[in-house]
């Protein structure tokens, strides 16, 4: 669970000032590595300066990029998990044939990686609801400080 320390640090990462009127304005931190990152794109303070996420909406992406991101180790994660239970069980050896043992934890290795799988996808799957509902009502502006433009 999150002590105090984390909660505070958490909110301090995303809380962002403007480079030209100072005003403090919430953001999430920016992105910059090579995978797909899905938010908003920019914040557009009310002095005019743009700040850029390195984010990128979901409707804004290619079709390969949406399958990418989506499907990527959804896959990986119950193969993975199958194999590694059913050699565990072939080594536990508690029952002969010794093949039992592997297919019966070979099955709960598929069910818990299915369960991670499904995790995986709605940890993916908010961030898209999200971005498709922000491209889908236009500009909304933000409480604060900030809006946000595409």
């Amino acid at each position: 669970m999150f002590g105090i320390l984390d909660i505070i640090v958490l909110i301090l990462i995303r809380r962002r000032n403007c480079g030209r009127c100072g005003r403090a304005f919430w953001a999430a931190p920016p992105h910059s590595g090579r995978a797909v990152a899905v938010g908003r794109e920019s914040y557009l303070c009310v002095c005019g300066h743009k700040y850029e996420t390195g984010r990128r909406e979901f409707a804004h992406l290619s079709r390969e990029e949406k399958r990418k991101y989506l499907w990527s180790g959804l896959v990986a994660i119950p193969v993975v998990t199958t194999a590694l239970a059913a050699i565990g069980g072939y080594f536990l050896r508690w029952h002969e044939p010794f093949w039992t043992m592997s297919v019966i934890l070979g099955f709960l290795g598929l069910l818990s990686g299915l369960i991670c799988s499904a995790l995986l996808l709605v940890i993916r799957g908010l961030p898209v609801l999200a971005s498709l509902r922000r491209t889908r009502r236009g500009e909304p502006a933000l409480g604060g400080a900030a809006t946000w433009q595409n």
